[in-house]
């Protein structure tokens, strides 16, 4: 049996494009439209800035950096671990407060809890503090089971997370 000369061309999928095909726009490729654009007569899509977010949220992000601050002075671990870990606390608070202050109902719960309904994206740093709030609770009872090198950890760690939240806050990272 004779062999084909060419091989069957592939199936044809509608969403692929051949050489020398026109290049279709797409609606997805456009700058949507949105109540608010400043778009007149075919001029160029400038986005409306986000609306600042309420002074008590900039008050505790203020608050939070003061307890960083303490927390790099405390010359004992506890302090220090304790510290550090009010700062997260603040500027979860102050995500809270942000994202949430158009709402009528207030929430229950823990601000971690809190922080993960508003802002999911910031779910991992909800549950890493969740998870040292009982050592900061002991902490500040008295109990000396922290040790220098957990304090450091805990002040890196709330040092990064009070700088995402600031990052956020301002709009930058939107």
């Amino acid at each position: 049996m004779p062999q084909p000369a060419h091989p069957p061309a592939p199936p044809f999928i509608p969403a692929q494009r051949r050489p020398g095909d026109p290049l279709r726009r797409r609606q997805c490729d456009a700058a949507p439209e949105r109540p608010g654009d400043r778009r007149k007569d075919g001029a160029a899509w400038t986005p409306v800035t986000a609306p600042a977010p309420p002074a008590g949220a900039r008050s505790l992000l203020a608050q939070a950096n003061a307890c960083l601050d303490d927390a790099r002075d405390a010359s004992r671990a506890t302090e220090r671990y304790v510290f550090a870990h009010l700062a997260a606390l603040r500027a979860a608070t102050a995500v809270v407060l942000a994202r949430s202050w158009r709402r009528r109902a207030r929430r229950s719960g823990s601000v971690w809890l809190q922080l993960t309904e508003v802002a999911p994206e910031l779910r991992e740093w909800a549950a890493h503090f969740t998870a040292g709030s009982l050592r900061r609770a002991a902490a500040e009872a008295g109990s000396p089971g922290i040790t220098p090198g957990e304090a450091e950890l805990c002040l890196r760690h709330a040092t990064e997370f009070v700088a995402v939240v600031d990052r956020g806050l301002s709009g930058a990272a939107r």
